[in-house]
């Protein structure tokens, strides 16, 4: 099967930092730009004019040994007696010259020139160290003293071509790739032989996307799979056995300068500056479990991993690196992700929940104002006080579209292109608010109170409540999608606010019109999600390691407006669909349905109600009649309300027969539980989490230490456990002498 372009799945993100925990010190700072870092245990050595040697946990510069020669590339050396392991580092500097150093003597042990030319790359293995200029490499393996030193003797491969970036898989593959150029090399004693190439250059088939260079390539062992990462945000996945290319995934829209296997993870590091960790499910599907911004204002340049850490020391550290010299440390085995999951599924556990009704009506009003209800009929003039009679809530919204004319041409080149002092237009909208919100009022007694009311351009919404609860915290956002983001005639304004230990969000859309626009009422939604921004709180109602400035973070988001979602028929076929009431059929055409397929789409998680009701646009105005002007447009389900929370549940989904406007208004009411904390069940809960969480570890390490041993001494698993269970699994104590 030929892989086409896919998207990974974004729906579950964790957005914490992953952060090592018991450590003084998450940051490095060294003194400028460097060339090359390396990592093994708790030490670092970075290279640059000088080789620094810094202790992680508290940050020190523990020595400095000045080079005043330009450092190419840095490495730990691999070492069968843990009592070496992280004592040599090779540095590599100009025309193929080495040095060998040792870390506890802080001295050079030994110094030569190993290859032609300069050496760019030094890959440590478990059982070897592979050293790499342009045009060839050299293979270094164990001593009969079970150690690898420079002073030994290599082999050295030429490569049958120019490459820049290598990855080491089983000691016996090379895959090694320049540009857009990949190949795949078995490696035999002192030479290699290639068994596979791919050309990114090359289309396989018209629908193949296009591919940028390749940036970074990384590997997962234990999944026997290889990714490449490239200059346009794309990922590839191969099978290391089979040599096949499996999926091309779009991972980001943002170069990929750095790929990491970390475990059963992949780390992607960004030239924005974030990190994304993906894991890659059974199906073969890269899903995003975690996103985080490493940096502000500049890229990641490199992340590394010590891959004995875990069976020698039960730690897995993550070091990230900028262009400034900025290293990050970071927790490999993500603890915090993973007791918040456990948290959250545990959450009935420590949580008293009281129940709350919500009421929701979206309704684009093509700029009609109130005293248009008035000369309609008496649905028209009653549909608010009915809708307000007739669903007792605790909590109103009412979100509109289009309070201001947005077809005037002529005002929305003088109001968004010119700008300037209060025109005509504001003071329209101000006075379209104020009638409005009066207009709502009166539905009310006194009892009720408004939390907020906002607006933005033709977006108007206002959210009143019956009193019977405490709400803190309330906030507003307010995004512009409309011309490119620049103006507000398209977007959205959300409205958070907590209630007890649970939080809630509302958000109020218009989104881009007309049946094509799809790809853009994505964007307008990603973007929407990604920009809209409140002030950060410390609660406990956040969620997926969230801090309350992101829509996503709360646990309870409601989404309805014009999202302007179309009906993928034609006219025809819709409207005998709405004569025979065939909305299964409407359903399956639908154009935010068939999104929600689609991994990528900002608004998957959310759910919606059975459209059991006849499309909502476009009408004749004051009519039961759809478009009859010579544009004739398809009936659609343009007026929406979704939601996301595991603890909502929708009573009653409609459409009203309010006919002032070419839309007709949608309602939604629901029951979500407000949840209370119980601080002592709390407590009892996350320390039997935490518990979990290091026995698992300690499982985790106990299977490093077995394949450790395997496959340093050629050992059976057996053999390896006895060894382990003979020093109570103590990997050190194995070495040392009885």
């Amino acid at each position: 099967m030929r892989p086409t372009l896919e998207t990974p799945d974004t729906s579950e993100v964790f957005r914490g930092l992953p952060l090592t925990e018991n450590q003084n010190a998450n940051d490095i700072f060294h003194k400028g730009p460097f060339k090359s870092f390396s990592v093994s245990g708790n030490y670092c050595v970075t290279g640059s004019q000088n080789v620094r040697i810094w202790y992680a946990p508290t940050a020190e510069n523990k020595s400095t040994i000045a080079l005043n020669i330009e450092v190419t590339a840095t490495s730990f050396v691999s070492a069968s007696d843990i009592s070496y392991d992280g004592v040599l580092v090779w540095v590599a500097v100009d025309k193929g010259e080495m040095l060998e150093i040792d870390t506890k003597e802080n001295t050079v042990m030994h110094k030569s020139v190993v290859h032609n030319s300069t050496v760019n790359a030094i890959i440590k293995s478990r059982n070897a160290m592979f050293t790499f200029d342009d045009t060839s490499f050299r293979i270094w393996r164990y001593d009969n003293h079970g150690r690898i030193r420079l002073s030994s003797r290599s082999k050295s491969i030429l490569l049958p071509s120019k490459k820049s970036l290598f990855l080491i898989v089983n000691e016996t593959q090379l895959w090694a790739s320049h540009e857009k150029l990949l190949e795949v090399y078995d490696i035999f004693e002192d030479s290699i032989s290639s068994i596979g190439k791919f050309d990114c250059k090359i289309k396989e088939h018209s629908n193949s996307p296009t591919l940028g260079m390749i940036t970074t390539i990384a590997q997962l062992a234990s999944r026997k799979r290889v990714f490449t990462g490239h200059e346009d945000g794309k990922i590839i996945v191969f099978n290391s056995e089979t040599l096949t290319k499996i999926h091309i995934i779009q991972a980001s829209t943002y170069k990929i300068t750095t790929l990491l296997g970390v475990g059963e993870y992949l780390w992607a590091g960004l030239a924005t500056g974030k990190i994304l960790i993906f894991e890659l499910t059974n199906s073969e599907q890269l899903v995003l479990k975690v996103e985080f911004l490493a940096y502000a204002g500049s890229g990641v340049k490199d992340l590394q991993l010590d891959d004995n850490s875990l069976a020698i020391r039960s730690t897995l550290q993550v070091f990230s690196s900028n262009d400034s010299g900025h290293i990050r440390i970071w927790d490999g085995l993500l603890t915090q992700y993973k007791r918040e999951i456990a948290m959250n599924y545990r959450v009935d556990e420590y949580s008293i929940y009281t129940p709350i009704r919500i009421l929701i009506l979206t309704y684009n009003i093509d700029s009609r104002k109130p005293i248009d209800l008035e000369v309609g009929d008496q649905a028209d003039k009653t549909f608010l006080q009915d809708l307000v009679a007739n669903n007792d809530a605790d909590i109103y919204i009412f979100g509109f579209q289009e309070l201001i004319d947005l077809e005037n041409k002529s005002v929305n080149a003088k109001t968004f292109l010119i700008g300037g002092k209060k025109s005509a237009l504001d003071s329209k909208m101000d006075q379209r608010l104020k009638l409005w919100q009066e207009r709502l009022l009166r539905l009310f007694p006194s009892s009720h109170n408004v939390v907020h009311v906002s607006q933005l351009v033709g977006l108007f919404q206002c959210i009143i409540t019956n009193n019977s609860f405490a709400i803190r915290d309330c906030s507003t956002s307010q995004v512009k999608t409309g011309l490119k983001g620049l103006h507000g005639n398209k977007g959205a304004i959300a409205t958070r606010f907590l209630i007890g230990d649970s939080s809630f969000c509302f958000v109020n859309c218009h989104l881009a019109a007309h049946q094509k626009q799809v790809s853009q009422r994505n964007n307008d939604i990603a973007q929407i999600l990604k920009d809209a921004s409140f002030p950060k709180l410390e609660n406990a109602g956040w969620e997926r390691g969230g801090d309350g400035t992101m829509i996503l973070d709360h646990e309870n988001v409601f989404w309805n407006g014009d999202l302007n979602y179309r009906i993928d028929l034609t006219r025809h076929e819709a409207m005998d669909c709405i004569h025979s009431r065939d909305y299964q059929k409407l359903w399956q055409y639908d154009q935010l349905n068939n999104q929600m397929l689609v991994h990528s789409f900002g608004l998957r998680m959310f759910k919606e109600g059975e459209l059991l009701f006849d499309p909502t646009f476009k009408y004749d105005r004051n009519t039961q009649r759809y478009d009859s002007s010579e544009k004739m447009r398809i009936p659609a389900y343009c007026d929406r309300i979704l939601w996301r929370g595991n603890r909502v549940e929708l009573l009653a989904y409609n459409r009203l027969e309010c006919k002032i406007s070419d839309h007709r208004p949608v309602y939604g009411s629901f029951i979500a539980k407000v949840r209370k904390i119980d601080a002592t069940r709390y407590q009892k809960v996350k320390k039997d989490v935490k518990e979990k969480t290091e026995w698992r570890l300690e499982e985790q390490s106990r299977q490093s230490r077995l394949e450790w041993l395997k496959a340093t001494y050629n050992l059976s698993i057996e053999e390896a456990k006895q060894k382990l269970q003979e020093h109570n699994w103590d990997l050190r104590a194995v070495f040392s002498p009885s």
